[in-house]
């Protein structure tokens, strides 16, 4: 067949395609027979399906579609997953049925699995059983368990049997127990493991909940006897039981928890823990009511927070370690260590307990880690009563209510001694505060061993023993090599430290404290203190004893070290040496002690072993209380030269006395000597004047000076006053005659009271005192002059600012004061109906010898022209009674003048401005009159411009009211060639004959409104007006005839 035969090609083509077809059809029938039938899921609804189902054993998951009735165990002997068909479903015990839900034994293996949509539920319907494990329980076989919630089950015996069990959800006899989310909750059983117990096996839980079950013993989530409990996440919370509500893990058992929390479970403890090794990570254990986590040994906890609950929050006993936790908030002490136990960067804060707040420890090493704002009875920040080691650590602002110790309490009995070593870190600001000698101790209380080698204990307080406390007996010991202690507070004595036992300062530094009463540095109550070597008691403060009070009876060896620079407000800044008989101040060696005093009390001296090489003073500025002449201060060694009096100094302020080396008796001694005699004393102004040895403390009393008081007492030459400001006092007497004095001053003068008016100056001065008085200006017045009431005397009565001397009594001056007659400046006067009034005050100016009175432009008048011979004074009173100011007048008033003859001249001006502003020129204004009930216009002339203001004249033969008014037209100009007064009576007879007054009212027009302008006698040309043409020479006689008016007498 060729192949280029399309047609055969086809063929063939087909041929091949069904080949292939029954080829592979084959195969598949085939492979279906020898695999047999495929094997499926088998879903149940009811107990007799689910128990045939799983005695079949033949289908790989058992399918849950209804809620089942369980009545009878499930025995599990291979492998069997049970889950929901995508809905919850629960098996549910059968009220009669009385035993676990499933038991799986050696070679079965058991998963309970919900799924994303439905949760597998095991209810044992709160069912008492007599049985272990009343949920599951497994012996041998494996269970696992995916969430599925198992709850309601109980353990425990029902009727009068006191027979107990164990297990109530969960009860692993051996085997293995895998716990893979879900919850198991509400369970109980009435010996141990509410939730789960494990005889012996493994649970290992990653995720899911334990909670709300309940055991009457032990265990109330989890117990296990013999086993391992891994918990890897997941969360123990809310059970309950009569010791450990969380967990309890019991001998040989292994617990390890990682990323978990044990939260608000009940019971003892939440976590307890005997078995064989712990180890703690990143966990939670908050909130119990119940301690935290108790574990008897092998332990080791990291990345952990334990906070709130109500008891202890850690406790460890042998070997462990614990790092980077955060221990807070318990009721209980926060860390509560046994044998070996390493402590790392860890924070222990805000617990409380009854021996230690913080950390109580047996055998402890802690290296970085913060103590802080814990409060216990005893050891407000750490108990110690075995051996602890604090390494770069902070104890600070930690209580002790029962008063000892605040930072740190050391704890020894007969069969055990507390030994705390600090080489570095601090204790600070924690405080033991309370009213007796035998508690203390605000940074440490040492009822055993205190070893300091370094670090720092600053700002503790205490009652007694500011910083540190050393307990009664030679077995309480404080070995001092280093650190400091510094600024701590004793409100009684001690302020650094306060010692019964055996103090021993090999190095370091006190200084820097205070005692409200004795030792500021260091108290020495009973047995020894000892310095040397590098040792320093500086700068420390209290009202004896400033840098170390020895007590009678016990003993003080120097042999090395300094103390200086201390201070006390009474006796002993350096030292102070109560009274005794016998020698407790031993001194030897490169000792220091000064420049401040050294206080030894009667009876008592100090005993020297030898002295250095280099003659400087060992100690400075002895203050003896015995001065008497033989008094033994210095008791020196065998062998001791007068050369040793070079290393003794008295203080400076002992007269008359010295330090001298006596070989009378073996050892040698230094001595008081007297080395000086008396010397005089003067009293001026005062008692005491004699003749007294240096040093002699003298009585002197001040003798009073009539009229005279005390001020104080002054010495010519040295010597020291008890209080030089008290007239009654002592005086201790310089190595010199002396003379003191007693000062007066004189008594204060009584003081008076001087009352200014009008003026500055008012206050209580003395009698003869000089006092500056300033008058006050006072508006549109002018000072006039100074009067006093009740004597004095005035600097200069005239000026306004002057002095003026006390008499004896109270006084008042008076600045007096005159009205200033101003210049007026004319305002506008707006228009006025009849009934508007233009009045104010009354104005007086008094007539010259020319006639005239000038009123300085006041209120428009300028001057009052009467007959030369005229005298008196001229009133122009601006409120005349029954007149009304007429319309458009610029200002009103009353006019009395002095009888006179003839006629009378009226100045007055209106300001140019103000005619502007009325769109009028200087002829528009008129001077009308008063007279028999009405108002008549003058004859007015206008004389020109003077200072901005248009200045006319009128003429008139009496005195009464008159009114500036604005009138078109009113005013004749003229060039200042007005008419003169005159006193003939023709001339007046003449005017008044052709005078023709002219009445005006509202409507009337002036009498000389065509007046003309007229020539001055010298033929000068009219003054040029501002809009108005000259008026004729006729009108200007004219007005001048007008003039003649009725005349008002003044008599």
């Amino acid at each position: 067949m060729s192949l280029n035969d399309n047609s055969q090609d086809k063929v063939s083509y087909r041929c091949w395609i069904h080949r292939l077809l029954l080829i592979f059809v084959a195969m598949l029938i085939a492979g279906a027979l020898l695999a047999g039938p495929a094997a499926a899921d088998t879903y149940v609804t009811n107990f007799s399906e689910l128990k045939s189902a799983i005695t079949a054993n033949k289908d790989p998951v058992i399918v849950i579609c209804e809620n089942i009735s369980l009545t009878a165990v499930l025995t599990i002997n291979s492998d069997v997953t049970i889950t929901t068909d995508g809905t919850d479903r629960s098996l549910i015990r059968y009220s009669a049925y009385k035993n676990s839900i499933f038991k799986i034994s050696s070679g079965g293996n058991l998963t309970l699995t919900g799924n994303d949509s439905g949760i597998l539920t095991l209810d044992g319907y709160n069912l008492a059983v007599s049985t272990n494990g009343a949920g599951v329980y497994v012996d041998g076989g494996n269970f696992t368990m995916r969430n599925c919630t198992i709850t309601g089950n109980k353990a425990n015996a029902s009727g009068t049997s006191k027979t107990t069990y164990s297990g109530g959800g969960v009860y692993v006899a051996s085997g293995n127990f895998t716990m893979s989310g879900g919850t198991i909750t509400g369970n109980t059983a009435t010996a141990n493991g509410g939730g789960v117990y494990v005889a012996s096996g493994n649970f290992t839980m990653s995720g899911g909940t334990i909670t709300g079950n309940t055991a009457t013993a032990n265990g109330g989530g989890v117990y296990v006897a013999s086993g391992n409990f891994t918990m890897s996440g997941g969360t123990i919370t809310d059970n309950t039981a009569k010791d450990s509500g969380g967990v309890y893990v019991q001998n040989g058992g292994i617990l390890t928890m990682n990323d978990s929390i044990i939260s608000d479970n009940y019971g003892s403890n939440a976590i307890y823990f005997t078995g064989t090794h712990i180890i703690v990570n990143n966990c939670t254990i908050s909130d119990n009511n119940a301690a935290g986590l108790s574990c008897s040994g092998n332990t080791i906890v990291n990345n952990c927070t334990i906070s709130g609950n109500s008891g202890l929050g850690l406790s460890c006993g042998s070997n462990a370690i614990v790092n980077n936790c955060t221990i807070s908030g318990n009721s209980g002490t926060g860390l509560s260590c046994g044998s070996n136990v390493i402590v790392n960067n860890c924070t222990i804060s805000g617990n409380s307990g009854t021996s230690g707040g913080g950390v109580k420890g047996a055998n402890v090493t802690m290296n970085s880690c913060t103590i802080s704002d814990n409060t216990a009875t005893d050891g407000g920040g750490v108990f110690v009563n075995g051996v602890f080691v604090m390494n770069d650590s902070t104890i600070s602002n930690n209580t002790a209510i029962g008063g000892s110790g605040g930072g740190v309490y050391i704890y020894s009995s007969t069969s055990t001694m507390g030994t705390f070593t600090m080489n570095s870190g601090s204790i600070s600001d924690n405080n033991a505060m309370i009213a007796s000698s035998f508690y203390g101790g605000g940074g440490v209380y040492v009822n055993g061993v205190f070893v300091m080698n370094g670090g720092t204990i600053t700002n503790n307080t205490a009652t007694y023993g500011g910083g540190v406390i050393l307990g009664v007996g030679y077995n309480k010991i404080f070995d001092m090599k280093g650190g400091t202690i510094t600024g701590n507070t004793a409100t009684g004595k001690g302020g650094g430290v306060y010692t019964y036992g055996c103090f021993t300062m090999f190095g370091g530094t006190i200084t820097g404290n205070t005692a409200t009463d004795k030792g500021g540095g260091v108290y020495l109550d009973s047995n020894s203190f000892s310095m040397c070597d590098t040792a320093t008691i500086s700068g420390n403060i209290a009202t004896n004893g400033g840098g170390i009070y020895v007590v009678d009876g016990t003993t003080f060896n120097m042999n090395g070290g300094e103390i200086s620079d201390n201070s006390a407000t009474m006796n002993g800044s350096e030292v102070y040496l109560s009274s005794s008989s016998n020698p407790k101040f031993w001194i030897s060696s490169a000792s220091n002690i000064g420049p401040n005093t050294t206080y030894i009390a009667a009876n008592t001296f100090i005993k020297v072993g030898f002295l250095p090489s280099d003659n400087k003073p060992v100690v400075q500025n002895i203050t003896p209380q015995n001065q008497t002449e033989g008094a033994k201060i210095v008791q020196l060694f065998t062998g001791a030269t007068a050369e040793s009096e070079d290393y003794f100094t008295l203080s400076p302020d002992l007269k008359g006395i010295a330090l001298k080396y006596s070989d009378v008796s073996s050892p040698p001694e230094l001595r008081i000597v007297i080395i000086n005699s008396d010397y005089s004393l003067t009293v001026i102004n005062g008692s005491g004047t004699g003749s007294y040895p240096s040093g002699r403390s003298v009585s002197i009393s001040a003798t009073p000076q009539s009229g005279k008081e005390f001020v104080n007492w002054t010495s010519s030459m040295g010597g020291t006053f008890g209080n030089n400001e008290s007239e009654t006092t002592t005086f201790i007497m310089p190595d010199n005659d002396a003379t003191v004095t007693a000062t007066f001053k004189d008594i204060s003068p009584t003081d008076y009271s001087l009352t200014v008016i009008n003026g500055s100056g008012t206050g209580s001065y003395p009698s003869g005192r000089s006092v500056s008085i300033s008058a006050t200006p006072q508006p549109d017045k002018e000072f006039v002059n100074w009067t006093s009431s009740m004597g004095g005397t005035f600097g200069n009565n005239e000026s306004e600012t002057t002095t003026f001397i006390m008499p004896d009594n109270d006084v008042t001056v008076t600045a007096n004061f005159k009205n200033i007659l101003p210049t007026p400046v004319p305002t506008f006067r707006p228009s006025v109906d009849s009934s508007d009034s233009k009045y104010s005050d009354t104005i007086i100016a008094y007539i010259d010898d020319t006639g005239a009175a000038s009123f300085d432009n006041l209120l428009g008048f300028i001057r009052i022209i009467l007959p030369k011979g005229t005298y008196g004074t001229v009133i122009l009173n601006t409120a005349p009674s029954g007149v009304t100011a007429p319309l458009d007048s610029y200002t009103v008033c009353n006019i009395t003048v002095p009888e006179f003859q003839g006629f009378a001249q009226i100045e007055f001006s209106v300001p140019i401005a103000l005619l502007r502003d009325q769109g009028l020129t200087v002829n528009d204004v008129v001077l009308r009159h008063y007279t028999n009930g009405q108002w008549v216009n003058l004859p007015t002339f206008y004389l020109g411009e003077e200072r901005g203001a248009a200045t006319y004249v009128a003429s008139t033969s009496s005195f009464s009211p008159f009114a500036i008014v604005y009138e078109r037209g009113g005013a004749t100009i003229v060039e200042k060639s007005t008419p003169q007064p005159t006193a003939s009576s023709g001339t007046a007879k003449t005017a008044a004959a052709t005078a023709v007054p002219t009445v005006a009212d509202d409507q009337t027009q002036s009498a000389n409104s065509d007046s003309q302008t007229i020539s001055s006698n010298s033929g000068a040309t009219a003054a040029p007006t501002l809009t108005q043409a000259p008026a004729s020479l006729a009108g200007l006689f004219a007005g001048l005839l007008a003039a003649c008016l009725l005349v008002r007498r003044r008599v």
